[in-house]
């Protein structure tokens, strides 16, 4: 999945324009260490880089994780 990502964040790159695209991610459980490498990603601008304003959503229980990404 993390592969995924990091292609995806490749070939934005290379399309990317000046303007920013919004995006939400939405994390799938309560913040642990292995959501650790998306923070320091927008903390470092990674995701400037490739053209990218990312929302990072916190997950909390009782949500629906459905209904906080159609949100």
């Amino acid at each position: 999945m993390k592969s995924l990502f990091f292609i995806f964040l490749f070939i934005s790159t290379l399309l990317s324009n000046e303007k920013l695209e919004k995006v939400s991610l939405q994390l799938q459980w309560l913040d642990q260490f292995q959501f650790a490498g998306y923070y320091i990603a927008k903390e470092k601008g990674f995701y400037k880089d490739v053209g990218l304003d990312v929302e990072i959503k916190k997950y909390t229980q009782g949500d629906s994780v459905t209904q906080k990404v159609l949100n």
